[in-house]
């Protein structure tokens, strides 16, 4: 039932009572003197406090809350001040920050790879303790104890999942202190888990393990508001745009250079996003050769640095590698090296990144601004192929298994899925929520939204090739994804 907007002190009151809080007198005088003398936020305030969680109110939430929407209105009033000035791109200036991790300095080792996953648990089990489904909180080695007999949770990684003659799901999970089979007996809970990944699990505990009765991901949650810039700014994303390739839409490039240099749908673009496989490579697969329209690796960088020249200046590009480009084929990926681009490297609006990568546009000391989290997606194929529901969606909607990877918080879970390198951090766990999401890889193209989070995977430059008739990839190729960073309302252009 949707509650009425609430107008005054009495109001506000009986909506505290009706949700289970009690206040004191002097923070209801806070509440009465806001109403009186603060009447063009008070609702705001009122309305705000409402939808928290939070189980306590006084009067210094009162105050740091007409503090917030003070800030706003104040923040209003500039944003309408700009607007009337600045016009066009090139009168906004560029904010761009890129995540920053360590660079993989030790030596490579079995030992590397525990720390890897022990990495990636602790990052996960972060996540997963702010679960309210997750009571009386246990470790592995201490589930044997007398007064740990009954409901009990854990987290825990998945070593081995099977499916019993009776239907009985049994997983095998693990954390840092020891290893107990779980005994799923209602498969819908749990079948879209696969090995590798980290979860919650809450149930009854006996002897012979635990009897699951909830599985619990590690999930993005409802934002509160969904984030944007101040800004009248666009950004574009493509992907796979495959220089070198027989089947390379040269159309396509064409259409899209024209549309981005001069439709007045594009004067406001000022970021331009590129997620991988660059060029079509050389040896990717067997007997590529034939498929190559250019057979040398340098000529097609040269050839993709006059394309990205031919993009107006004043447009910040990020590129990111793939599993076609020259570079190690371990995620995360190195970014693309000078060697193959020297003239990218010298240009001041281009961003070599790696991949995946954080990337935050507008974040200052006045604004979040937005998180851009860029992935090739070369898991993909490996994850949909493992999940029966993601397979009968096919390759062709990648929209599922970009939802599934948010919920699972980690990029590629699947040990396998992708190249891992072994190190002392897990850097595919997705432990910050991006506002958008763009992936690559399976030549297909989605523009939706999931939990406030834009998700994009970029379609592609390249035709159909016998190389992606092998592997099940079905092109749907020209497809270009563009999102209003200022009201995040997203188009899609198509070229073909």
């Amino acid at each position: 039932m949707t509650r009425d907007k609430i107008s005054n002190a009495k109001e506000f009151l009986s909506a505290l009572i009706s949700k289970g809080l009690l206040i004191e007198p002097a923070t209801f005088e806070s509440i009465k003197e806001m109403f009186q003398n603060k009447a063009n936020i008070a609702c705001l305030v009122a309305e705000s406090i409402c939808n928290d969680s939070s189980d306590e109110i006084n009067s210094n939430t009162i105050k740091e809350k007409i503090k917030f929407f003070e800030d706003q209105e104040k923040t209003k009033q500039k944003v309408t001040i700009k607007k009337t000035i600045k016009k066009t791109r090139k009168d906004y200036d560029a904010q761009v920050k890129i995540r920053k991790i360590k660079e993989n300095t030790a030596k490579k080792n079995t030992t590397l790879f525990c720390d890897y996953f022990l990495s990636r648990y602790e990052k996960i089990k972060k996540i997963l303790v702010r679960h309210l489904d997750l009571t009386n909180l246990v470790s592995i080695n201490n589930l044997n104890s007398s007064k740990r007999n009954g409901d009990i949770s854990i987290i825990a990684i998945v070593k081995d999942k099977i499916e019993a003659k009776t239907g009985t799901i049994l997983l095998d999970v693990e954390d840092k202190t020891g290893a107990v089979r779980v005994f799923v007996k209602e498969a819908d809970l749990c079948q879209n888990i696969i090995n590798d990944e980290v979860i919650g699990i809450q149930g009854n505990h006996f002897s012979g393990g635990i009897i699951a009765k909830k599985i619990i991901f590690p999930e993005i949650p409802f934002p509160q508001e969904v984030n944007k810039i101040e800004e009248p700014l666009k950004a574009v994303f493509i992907s796979d745009v495959h220089l070198g390739s027989k089947e390379y839409l040269k159309l396509v490039e064409e259409k899209f250079l024209k549309w981005i240099n001069k439709d007045s749908q594009t004067q406001d673009v000022k970021y331009l996003f590129i997620s991988g496989d660059n060029v079509d490579g050389v040896g990717i697969y067997p007997s590529q050769k034939e498929d190559l329209e250019i057979n040398d690796i340098y000529e097609q960088y040269a050839e993709f640095e006059r394309f990205i020249e031919k993009i107006p200046e004043e447009i910040e590009i990020m590129i990111c590698p793939g599993n076609h480009d020259a570079v190690m084929q371990f995620e995360p990926q190195f970014a693309l090296d000078k060697v193959y681009v020297p003239n990218l490297v010298n240009r001041s609006n281009v961003h070599l990144v790696k991949n995946p990568e954080y990337i935050y546009l507008h974040n200052n000391d006045d604004s979040n601004g937005l998180k851009v989290l860029m992935y090739h997606g070369y898991s993909f194929t490996s994850i949909i192929d493992v999940i029966p529901e993601l397979r009968k969606h096919g390759l062709s909607h990648p929209e599922y298994v970009m939802t599934e990877v948010l919920r699972k918080r980690h990029v590629a879970p699947l040990y396998g899925a992708s190249i891992v390198a072994p190190a002392t951090e897990d850097y595919l766990v997705m432990d910050e929520i991006p506002d958008i999401f763009q992936t690559g890889d399976l030549h297909s193209h989605c523009l939706k939204n999931y939990k406030g989070t834009t998700l994009i995977s970029s379609s592609t430059f390249q035709g159909q090739t016998s190389f992606m008739d092998r592997v099940g990839h079905i092109a749907n190729p020209g497809k270009v994804s563009m999102v209003d960073l200022h009201t995040r309302e997203c188009f899609i252009k198509n070229f073909m």
